[in-house]
C-alpha cells in the first residue's frame, strides 16, 4: 500500500486515504485537538515516518536506525525535546505492516547486515592486543572481508533494483486500476 509519495518537487505527499486508517486519524485528531496550528507538526511527523522507514527515502542509507532517526528529526526541524509518542509509534507500526513486502523485508535485512559489517570494520582497533601481547584482530580476516565488500555492494545494488521492480509490479497490481472490458461501455450487449 502506498501511503506517502515524493512528488516532482521532492516533497512528501500524504495520500488522502491515510486518515481513514485508525492510527493516522488518531494522531491527526490528537494533534489538532491540542492546537489547530499543529497541522504543520502532523505533516512533519508523517514525513518523519516516511524518511525513517521508506526504502526510497534519502535517509535509508544511514544503517543505524537511531542515527537515522536523529538525522531526520534534525532536518525536519521537529520541536526541541520531541519524541515519538505512543500515537506516532502506532502509526509507525501500521506503516511497517501496510508497506512490507517480501522484497522490502529482504532489502532491509541486506541493509542491516551491511550496517553491522560497516560498524564492525569502523570500530576495529588494530593496536588492540590480547593479554599475551598478540594482536586482537586477525589482519588476514579483515583484508578478506574488505576484499569482499565490492561484491557485497553489488549484491545490495542488485537487491535494490529487484525491490524497485517488485514495487512497480505491486503498484500496478494494487493501485493502478485497469479498466475491465465492460467498464466504459465497450463489450456491452445491445438490442440491435
Amino acid at each position: 500500500m502506498k501511503l506517502f509519495k515524493i512528488n516532482e518537487l521532492y516533497q512528501v505527499e500524504i495520500e488522502p486515504e491515510v486518515f481513514m486508517l485508525e492510527p493516522f486519524k488518531k494522531l491527526r485528531d490528537d494533534r489538532l485537538k491540542k492546537s489547530k496550528n499543529n497541522i504543520d507538526l502532523v505533516y512533519k511527523e508523517l514525513c518523519y515516518i516516511y524518511f525513517v522507514l521508506d526504502l526510497k527515502s534519502d535517509f535509508i542509507d544511514i544503517a543505524d536506525p537511531k542515527q537515522r532517526s536523529k538525522d531526520v528529526q534534525k532536518y525536519l526541524s521537529l520541536p526541541s525535546g520531541w519524541k515519538a509518542d505512543k500515537l506516532l509509534q502506532d502509526c509507525i507500526t501500521a506503516y511497517k505492516d501496510l508497506t512490507s513486502t517480501v522484497s522490502s523485508k529482504l532489502l532491509r535485512a541486506a541493509y542491516s547486515m551491511a550496517g553491522k559489517i560497516e560498524n564492525q570494520l569502523t570500530n576495529i582497533d588494530l593496536d588492540e592486543r590480547k593479554t599475551n601481547g598478540e594482536p586482537m584482530w586477525d589482519i588476514k580476516k579483515i583484508t578478506d572481508t574488505t576484499k569482499g565488500l565490492p561484491s557485497l555492494m553489488a549484491s545490495i545494488r542488485e537487491a535494490e533494483q529487484e525491490f524497485l521492480k517488485d514495487e512497480a509490479i505491486n503498484s500496478k497490481l494494487k493501485g493502478d486500476k485497469v479498466k475491465t472490458i465492460y467498464e466504459d461501455g465497450f463489450g456491452k450487449f445491445t438490442d440491435n
